[in-house]
């Protein structure tokens, strides 16, 4: 099964130059347990440049804005962005599947999932009858995102009879979703999404700190939830020293430390 980065061509994530030192075996063996029952969690304690180079290691799109725009926000944008080849192959591949648990998932119809799985299969069908898929793949990146349609992209929604729109706290579940469709589809291995400095969160002033590590909390727990559900996205939470989350979020260090630790001195 293809990584995404090596199936689209053109498309690479913004770290995926290889490194000339050799890849750490926990970093290899939680590369390899995405999708497959690991853990979606890597946190690195290490200096910078060490932290870098596992970011390009696993071929990371790395959440760079997340301090002046927020950490879930920029999660959801900067990854259906990053994906938008991933999601154009859903939609003109041959070998499209829905296993359970995302089966189920789909047929409860007070699921938003389940508005996303149709206007899926009705771009599947709009792509076979000869629409250009970037112009759909558009208008499901605008839906989650809940911006202004064109014309063009309310004719997809009005076609699947989808109407509903996306709230701030859905469009999480709604990326999870679409990555672990693609993984069960055979369009992509796994999907790493890196956020920086991590522990800059914790010395933030009081209110913007509240923010931030609740949101990253829910990024992580995210993660978690959906990789039992056959997400293959890993979250990477580089920090230099990983103490300041522990003081300021016990609950977070403890769902952070209930992943993988890679740890490397100055």
């Amino acid at each position: 099964m293809p990584h995404l980065a090596q199936l689209t061509g053109s498309w690479r994530g913004p770290r995926s130059r290889s490194s000339s030192v050799s890849r750490p075996t926990d970093v290899a063996l939680w590369l390899g347990s995405l999708g497959h029952g690991g853990s979606p969690l890597l946190t690195i304690e290490a200096p910078a440049g060490h932290r870098q180079d596992i970011y390009r290691w696993s071929e990371s799109i790395e959440i760079s804005k997340w301090r002046t725009k927020g950490i879930r926000n920029e999660v959801v944008w900067t990854t259906l962005h990053s994906t938008e080849p991933m999601v154009s192959r859903v939609l003109q591949s041959q070998n499209f599947v829905i296993d359970e648990p995302l089966k189920t998932m789909v047929d409860q119809k007070f699921y938003l999932i389940s508005d996303l799985f149709r206007v899926i299969l009705e771009a599947r069908f709009q792509v076979a009858e000869g629409e250009d898929a970037s112009v759909l793949v558009t208008a499901i990146t605008r839906w989650i995102l809940d911006l202004k349609f064109a014309p063009k992209h309310e004719k997809l929604f009005e076609a699947a009879g989808v109407s509903r729109r996306v709230t701030q706290t859905e469009q999480l579940d709604l990326v999870f979703f679409l990555a672990a469709l693609a993984f069960q589809s055979g369009v992509i291995e796994r999907l790493t999404l890196a956020l920086d400095r991590v522990e800059m969160a914790a010395t933030a002033g009081l209110k913007d700190r509240r923010i931030l590590l609740k949101e990253l909390d829910e990024v992580a727990f995210g993660a978690t939830r959906w990789e039992k559900l056959g997400s293959p996205i890993g979250i990477l939470v580089g920090v230099d020293k990983l103490a300041p989350l522990e003081n300021s979020s016990p609950k977070l260090s403890k769902l952070l430390r209930s992943g993988v630790l890679h740890q490397r001195s100055v």
